[in-house]
């Protein structure tokens, strides 16, 4: 038996359910010292608990604003879908392509892409803004390229929306990778 140190009661119950998921839940397998924050396991337990701290992550957590909410959910829904690399496999796919690659499948036809835009406009705009000076860009012609339409600086029609919504959809997922400490 060895002890691990345990630093607070949702670490304590994660350890729990990691060794319940592989029916490691025995008495002889761990044990709590007293009201220490530690247990006692077996080496057994001490390795599946290894495993799974290496494992990536399977669901992003933390998000605190509504574009997050929305990211978020669409994030831990796709991980499903990817059994062995979870949350992590859904970002390296959104990260080869981007959203302009048709893999966020409600972020393909400019309605759907303007009224994303709209509904999230002021969290995307402090994300340009924050991305502007962290880049040294002095507006979004610089950071897109040919694909924005200089004619339209302050994105009135639907060809520089669906860039920002696609913009603000594909920055607020790595930021929420970093957040939880998920490398792309």
């Amino acid at each position: 038996m060895k002890t691990i140190q345990i630093n607070s009661l949702r670490e304590f119950n994660r350890t729990l359910k990691t060794l319940r998921e592989s029916g490691l839940i025995e008495g002889e397998d761990f044990q709590r010292i007293g009201n220490a924050g530690a247990l006692e396991v077996s080496d057994k337990a001490e390795q599946v608990l290894a495993q799974a701290e290496a494992a990536p992550p399977k669901r992003i957590t933390g998000a605190k604003t509504r574009l997050e909410r929305h990211v978020q959910k669409w994030l831990n829904e796709r991980a499903k879908d990817y059994p062995d690399d979870g949350v992590q496999g859904v970002l390296k796919d959104l990260f080869h392509g981007g959203c302009e690659s048709g893999i966020v499948s409600h972020l393909i036809y400019y309605t759907d892409t303007v009224k994303f835009f709209q509904t999230h406009r002021r969290e995307i705009s402090e994300l340009l803004a924050e991305a502007e000076i962290s880049g040294g860009w002095c507006n979004p012609a610089h950071m897109f390229g040919e694909k924005w339409d200089k004619a339209d600086p302050l994105a009135q029609e639907d060809q520089n929306r669906n860039l920002l919504a696609w913009f603000g959809f594909e920055e607020t997922a790595r930021r929420l990778a970093e957040r939880n400490n998920i490398e792309i």
